[in-house]
């Protein structure tokens, strides 16, 4: 091998394996959710706490008024919440005169450690005081209504009567035929300053006093803890979806559940979760309070987050509604209705119409005019009340349908003849004969027409006779010459030549008399198959077979040109009915079109496909020159795409190539697309 020649192969670095992103990893995207689902809890915590301090003036007040607050509403729930005042003041406990025994029994299972409380009556007797001689931090006096059926007495230790309901405050509307009596009775609260260690309310001074100092603090925790969840949250979405080593986004497991179902099944356990706590919270508000809590932490968050991730993930795989139960009964519907239109309306439809256009045009017309008269029937019936004005109507169509059917049947006249000139009946001539003067225009233009193209197509097949005729008598008057030169000058090669300039004349004249000859076979046959004078002798036929020898022939032409041939075949060979000769020419001639003007260096691509009823031959080429001529030209007589004629071409051999495909009932099709050159040939199956 030639050392210039020699291709030096330069081999690439190896590219270093990508690494898989940190945040793909399971057990991180597992922390993320986790720390996620920490800061909200957080920041529902820090809000929730700020809104509720916030309404009992831990932002407005001094930390005396918040802590004093926070009383209120601890002893609100111990005594009102609790309904211990309502049992102990029930009808039963106040006519069997233990109101004291019963205060005092409620107050020491429901009330908190460090209440005390005084319930006095509207008399202004005393029911129970357990207030001991203390120094109060906090004191409130508020009135306590009771509502009851009718007055009533008790009677109290020392004997002494006391007739509850005696001053009403209130009636109500009647209940039971009796009115309903509004007693309402004054509880004193008191908290002492000296409080135990392990009570309610020491508890809750002494959270107040660190919250009203941390106030401020705990607006920044939670703003903190709210950016800290955004940003995981959208860390967690950006990541969502991702596995290592893989590329591209991928559903998996709560990402295959479809979108709105997945919604709703979150929104049904949310739903439950709210009863549950509301629930609770009526029995027991610490337990409501501890079922919210530990729902938020491991119910309701985690989901939340996953939620967020399940929408990132399905967004990058472009499933957020195509994966959704809407989205499939919506498809369900519409191929339905695509089933219905397709099997049920459009076989109707084609029907409807196919059985119209079968009418002849004077039964449709005819139809019509019946419908249009018995609508106008019908509206004159129900709306006209003039006996003459129907009579007069019935009088108009009687005179207007007979003129209106005789217009039809001219109609169809002039239909019928058009008709026939359009099947190729040139020869026929439309009756003018009883024709309206409008009608018989129009039938003397249709007559004009055919006549005309009865004139062209006669004038066209006059000149291609003679033009036939004109190439096949010259073909033979030149060949006779023709022949005797190539033989004289087969006879001058046999000589010794007298010097060198003489040779070259006498090799310029055996190659221009070849190519003559061959020029004047090729017109004879392009004569002979476009008039077809052309036996065809059509048997089966192996096509791939044919094919294959005629690429053999070619082998070394194509392999001077600097073709590669690139050969596709189905694995069975297709039998088509057809003339081998007659196939073998067509083939010669295209393998011979690309040798001439395909581009050196390019691939000859040639494939063999079988249809239903069809087998075609493809010819693809890149052309050496430009082209810059129609398709449907190239198949003329004398027409090339080398349009500077530098070739050795005729520009026949595309011509009697298509004139015989066509005389075995198969197509030659053209097709260019810039410099690609694409040649069809198809030819009936047995």
């Amino acid at each position: 091998m030639d050392e210039s020649k020699q291709v030096t192969t330069v081999q690439s670095p190896r590219k270093a394996p990508r690494r898989t992103p940190l945040g793909y990893q399971m057990p991180v995207k597992a922390l993320l959710v986790a720390l996620a689902c920490l800061m909200l809890l957080t920041t529902v915590g820090g809000t929730a706490l700020a809104i509720v301090g916030g309404e009992a003036g831990l932002y407005t007040e001094s930390c005396t008024d918040f802590k004093h607050e926070l009383y209120f509403y601890a002893a609100h729930m111990a005594l009102y919440e609790d309904y211990c005042l309502n049992e102990a003041l029930s009808w039963e406990n106040v006519t069997a005169a233990n109101a004291t025994e019963q205060i005092a029994r409620e107050l020491e299972r429901e009330a908190p450690t460090d209440l005390y409380l005084r319930v006095t009556d509207p008399e202004g007797r005393v029911l129970y005081d357990n207030i001991p001689d203390l120094t109060a931090d906090w004191e409130y006096t508020t009135a306590y209504p009771m509502w009851y059926s009718t007055p009533h007495t008790i009677e109290l230790e020392d004997g002494e009567q006391i007739t509850l309901g005696e001053n009403v405050m209130e009636e109500l509307a009647p209940s039971d035929g009796e009115p309903d009596i509004t007693v309402v009775y004054e509880v004193t609260l008191v908290v002492p300053r000296e409080m135990t260690a392990d009570s309610t309310f020491s508890r809750i001074a002494h959270v107040a006093v660190r919250l009203h100092e941390l106030r401020w603090a705990l607006i920044v925790v939670t703003l903190l803890c709210l950016a800290l969840s955004v940003a995981l949250i959208a860390l967690l979405m950006m990541v969502a979806g991702r596995y290592p080593g893989e590329d591209a986004p991928r559903c998996r497991g709560v990402d295959r559940i479809p979108f709105d179902v997945f919604l709703g099944l979150y929104a049904l356990l949310a739903g439950f979760e709210i009863a549950l706590v509301i629930e609770m919270t009526y029995t027991d508000f610490v337990a409501g309070l501890i079922t919210l809590i530990t729902g938020l932490a491991l119910v309701d968050l985690p989901l939340i987050v996953l939620l967020f991730m399940s929408t990132a993930t399905r967004c990058k795989c472009g499933t957020v509604f195509k994966n959704t139960l809407i989205f499939y009964v919506l498809r369900l519907l519409w191929w339905c209705l695509v089933w219905v239109w397709r099997r049920v309306l459009c076989p109707v439809g084609r029907g409807i119409r196919a059985l119209v256009c079968g009418i002849p045009l004077i039964w449709k017309g005819t139809l019509t005019l019946a419908a249009l008269t018995a609508i106008e029937l019908v509206w004159m019936l129900f709306s006209v009340r003039n006996v003459v004005a129907i009579y007069l109507w019935m009088l108009y169509k009687l005179i207007t349908l007979p003129l209106l059917l005789y217009v039809l049947v001219c109609m169809r006249r002039l239909q019928q003849g058009a008709q026939r000139m359009a099947q190729g009946d040139l020869s026929h001539r439309v009756d003018e004969r009883g024709l309206p003067s409008a009608l018989r225009e129009h039938a003397t233009d249709l007559n004009s027409i055919s006549i005309g193209m009865n004139r062209a197509v006669e004038e066209r097949m006059k000149s291609e006779r003679l033009r036939t005729e004109l190439i096949t008598n010259v073909s033979h008057d030149i060949k006779t010459p023709l022949t005797s030169i190539i033989n004289y000058v087969d006879l001058l090669g046999k000589e010794p030549p007298a010097n060198e300039r003489a040779a070259e004349y006498l090799d310029v004249l055996q190659r221009q008399s070849q190519r003559l000859k061959k020029l004047i076979e090729d017109l004879m046959e392009a004569s002979r198959a476009s008039t077809g004078n052309i036996s065809v002798n059509a048997a089966p036929l192996e096509v791939g077979i044919l094919l294959s020898q005629a690429m053999g022939e070619y082998q070394e032409r194509l392999r001077a040109a600097g073709l590669e041939a690139v050969y596709h075949a189905p694995e069975s060979t297709p039998v088509i009915l057809a003339d081998g000769q007659l196939l073998w020419r067509v083939f010669d001639n295209l393998l011979s079109n690309a040798v001439k003007y395909a581009m050196r260096g390019s691939r000859l691509y040639i494939d063999l496909c079988e249809a239903e009823e069809h087998v075609c031959v493809i010819f693809r080429n890149v052309s050496a020159q430009p082209l810059h001529v129609a398709p449907e030209e190239l198949t003329e007589r004398f027409v090339r795409g080398d349009e500077a004629r530098h070739g050795e071409g005729s520009g026949l051999g595309l011509s009697i190539a298509k004139s015989l495909v066509e005389l075995q009932g198969g197509t030659l099709d053209i097709c260019v697309d810039g410099d690609l050159f694409n040649v069809t040939v198809c030819l009936k199956t047995m």
